[in-house]
């Protein structure tokens, strides 16, 4: 128990030496679903220690091998020494014991990712969605993929052509308009107005069945957002955050619709900073997309000094493929100039 508490306080070396102890002494926590091996190594990976980590997960695998908690963290230790192939494998076991475990599967996203194995990744990102919209569909409507989204082009048409009809309506708008965002980073406009088309016209009827569904009209807005008709993207994201206030996407990409429209009658300077600080609040400032926002909002209201500071603390936080971007619109602040879309 001594051990729990100091984990509690975050004083992990004080934790360790205590777990340490307890294993040693054959104690056991019948009141905790963690074993002293698990919680060992939760506060191991915690301090960065990822190798002890994996020695005291491994651990509690050879006393119960079904032990999804320590399945998990075992993923989360090998994917930060970037031993992939691990990781994916440790994540499904996590979901072979707890297949609606929502966080292995948004993680077996990001490693098949990085093993360049994008139709896996879909696949996995698509269950996530079905799995847990509120806490998934959001973020990949952000481009939680990254700038790496347009790897999944030819990934989206084959299995959207392979699942459309067994699709729900709501995932199967968002990966339209996905589709949509591949095709335009890759110059193909007119097969990106036909995916943004497609999606628009899902969340269109969605929208009229369920009249109070904050999905539609989100996933309205970003189909309109892509088809450049920004005066109907305004309104769908403005009743997106009447119906509920908390996600943060809708906040996300209306403040850069406002901060970055190259049609100068959208821009609102001032209301895009209001909506970006929601966003960052609810992030407690840790999220590089919604501080890049802010950045691009402050930059739209001339305050260039500010929009530098939150740009360089996304950077900070951001993966590698953003970080390209990110530096591209540092560059425009630091010569005192607004980002443009």
């Amino acid at each position: 128990m001594l051990g729990v508490s100091y984990q509690v306080l975050g004083n992990h070396e004080e934790a360790i030496s205590a777990f340490t102890t307890s294993i040693k002494l054959g104690a056991d926590f019948p009141d905790f679903e963690l074993s002293p091996y698990d919680l060992l190594a939760d506060s191991f990976r915690t301090i960065g220690e990822y190798q002890k980590a994996i020695s005291s997960y491994k651990q509690a695998l050879e006393i119960d091998p079904n032990n999804a908690l320590a399945w998990y963290g075992l993923g989360l230790c090998c994917a930060k020494q970037e031993n992939y192939e691990k990781a994916a494998k440790c994540y499904e076991k996590v979901i072979q014991q707890k297949p609606d475990h929502i966080e292995a599967h948004a993680y077996l996203i990001s490693v098949y990712e990085q093993l360049g194995k994008y139709d896996v990744a879909l696949e996995y990102a698509v269950k996530a969605m079905e799995l847990s919209p509120s806490d998934l569909l959001p973020m990949m409507c952000l481009n939680a993929w990254g700038y790496n989204l347009s790897n999944y082009r030819d990934g989206l048409e084959n299995y959207l052509q392979a699942n459309e009809n067994a699709l729900d309506d709501v995932v199967k708008g968002l990966l339209y308009y996905c589709l949509g965002e591949t095709n335009s980073v890759k110059g193909n406009n007119k097969k990106a107005k036909d995916a943004y088309m497609k999606s628009c016209d899902i969340y269109k009827q969605l929208s009229k069945s369920k009249p109070d569904y904050y999905y539609a009209f989100w996933g309205l807005g970003s189909s309109y957002y892509g088809l450049k008709q920004y005066d109907e993207a305004i309104k769908a994201y403005n009743k997106a955050i009447k119906l509920h206030p908390k996600p943060l996407s809708s906040y996300v990409k209306l403040s850069f619709l406002y901060s970055t429209c190259p049609e100068a009658k959208f821009g609102n300077g001032k209301v895009a900073v209001e909506l970006a600080i929601k966003a960052c609040e609810l992030t407690a400032y840790e999220n590089d997309v919604c501080l890049s926002v802010l950045a691009a909002a402050c930059a739209e209201c001339g305050d260039f000094e500010k929009a530098v500071e939150y740009q360089k603390k996304a950077i900070e936080l951001a993966d590698d493929e953003a970080k390209a971007e990110y530096k591209k619109r540092l560059e425009a602040y630091k010569a005192n100039k607004p980002w443009r879309q």
